[in-house]
């Protein structure tokens, strides 16, 4: 038997992405076949069913609705699986023959950017590592923020844990076979629980490395001859993995901050674990640990920000006295702190909000959160520029309250929206007449049907024509035999009764 065209679509695509999961896009659902049905099956607990596909056995099958499918695929990454998505590129109904499809991401444990999926106040890093014995260069980086940053290990057999501790990346990706490093692979899995991957080797090479920092970052051949090459190496490979994977714009990176082991106060991993710093040694949780008893912040961005703090402690005494002066700056003025913490409560995580804009992933909920978001900024540069120490004084300088783009999403995004935007209504009235007059439409149909039947009785003189509505051709116009004579020539017959005609209009 011949395989089905779908199918034969299918076996070429997974066959590009052998080692992750494929959800491919058939209508309404994301299915999974083969081994992918049987491993969704076993570990979501779903059913497994078949699907004739021009073999002599049907093919197992598994499936999830599209509009839920975020949950599944979040389960299968905190499993440590990696989820490649395979979307219809064309509407069905306007396809000839086999509908297009085409994979448009590739989802990792360490390049999660839903936020259902992410903890609020804690970064979500996926980190390269390349070993240039006996040195390792390493670069870090959480999609979900655009945070980007690297730095040399001077000996990675006793220091690349330490640094790898202070980030607890979810997935590696790394230049060495495992098993050519055992003893380094088996603490990576034992005190980081990430996934590696090894299948990217090949990237980790100076052209990709100078590329990538030149596309996005617009970098230039002196700039980057001044950077270490190794960090080259290992940045370029994280970025290109990026690109790869996301398969959209990735210039809202940030600019790779390189920095050096004695800018932050080393904590090997023993100590990292015992001292408690964000993470209980027992329970692995928050509470209990330092960050639990300093964290008073308002925000996920200043969450985040004061795990950084936490982790990597600041050994430039300037740096500590800049720092020190805003904290003490804020302590001491308690009408200044509380005016802030109370402009705070309105601003949500601006950071992951903007990057599944860039996605194309934001909903209208979305984007009203950053306008309620925006709408807070004038407030708390008011309170900035109250604020006398130097740090407090920067922010307030370089704070751009972007008031146009915040007035736009104001008068265009409803206050309250539907989650999805199937359901509709997330557009203020008098934003669009067009969309306003449709709206009126199917918000007054009967009014609208009403008027419509007085007018075409006042137009054609026929007292008893009526305006009705059946599933075959929809609303049509009725006349009565009596007063057929008096039909107007712009009427579109459409069917004969034993009473009389029914018609439609161009209207």
């Amino acid at each position: 038997m011949a395989i089905s065209p779908m199918m034969k679509q299918y076996l070429e695509t997974k066959e590009q992405y052998p080692d992750a999961i494929l959800f491919f896009r058939l209508g309404d659902f994301y299915e999974m076949f083969y081994d992918d049905a049987k491993l969704v099956s076993r570990v979501l607990d779903l059913t497994l069913t078949g699907k004739q596909c021009g073999e002599e056995e049907r093919a197992p099958m598994c499936g999830v609705p599209y509009h839920s499918a975020d949950t599944y695929i979040g389960r299968l990454v905190e499993l440590g699986y990696s989820v490649v998505i395979c979307e219809q590129t064309e509407d069905p109904a306007l396809a000839k023959g086999l509908v297009k499809r085409d994979v448009v991401r590739i989802i990792t444990p360490g390049t999660v950017t839903d936020t259902a999926q992410l903890t609020e106040s804690k970064n979500n890093y996926i980190a390269s590592v390349y070993l240039c014995a006996p040195k390792a260069a390493v670069c870090f980086s959480d999609i979900s923020t655009g945070d980007l940053r690297a730095t040399i290990v001077e000996d990675y057999k006793t220091g690349l844990m330490n640094e790898l501790s202070v980030y607890m990346p979810k997935e590696l990706l790394v230049s060495f076979e495992p098993d050519d490093e055992k003893e380094l692979t088996a603490l990576i899995r034992e005190r980081l629980g990430a996934v590696i991957n090894a299948k990217y080797r090949s990237s980790f090479v100076p052209s990709i490395g100078k590329m990538a920092l030149i596309d996005v970052f617009g970098m230039t051949s002196d700039q980057i001859k001044e950077i270490d090459p190794n960090l080259v190496i290992s940045t370029g490979a994280l970025i290109n993995y990026i690109k790869e994977t996301q398969k959209t714009d990735i210039s809202y990176l940030k600019e790779p901050a390189f920095y050096t082991s004695g800018q932050y106060l080393e904590i090997d991993s023993s100590s990292r674990r015992s001292l408690e710093l964000c993470s209980a040694m027992r329970t692995g949780k928050k509470q209990g640990t330092l960050l639990w008893v300093l964290d008073k912040t308002k925000t996920s961005l200043g969450g985040r920000m004061l795990r950084k703090w936490i982790e990597q402690p600041l050994v430039s005494v300037p740096q500590i006295e800049k720092r020190q002066k805003a904290v003490d700056e804020l302590f001491r003025e308690i009408a200044l702190r509380d005016g802030f913490a109370e402009s705070l409560k309105n601003v949500s995580d601006i950071e992951r909000l903007m990057t599944k804009v860039i996605y194309g992933s934001a909903n209208a909920k979305d984007l009203r959160a950053i306008a309620n978001t925006m709408a807070s900024f004038p407030e708390i540069k008011k309170y900035l520029a109250c604020c006398k120490s130097p740090r407090l004084s920067e922010l307030h300088d370089g704070f751009d309250v972007m008031s146009d783009l915040c007035s736009l999403l104001d008068t265009t995004i409803a206050d309250d929206p539907p989650f999805s935007v199937r359901e509709g209504g997330f557009i203020k009235e008098g934003v669009n007449d067009e969309l306003d007059k449709l709206r009126d439409i199917v918000g007054n149909s009967k009014k609208y049907l009403s008027e419509l039947e007085e007018r075409e009785k006042a137009a054609t003189g026929i007292k008893n024509l009526k305006i009705g509505y059946n599933r075959v051709f929809g609303y049509y116009i009725e006349v009565s035999r009596s007063n057929l004579n008096d039909v107007p020539s712009s009427y579109i017959r459409k069917q004969t009764l034993t009473t009389g005609e029914r018609y439609i209009t161009e209207e």
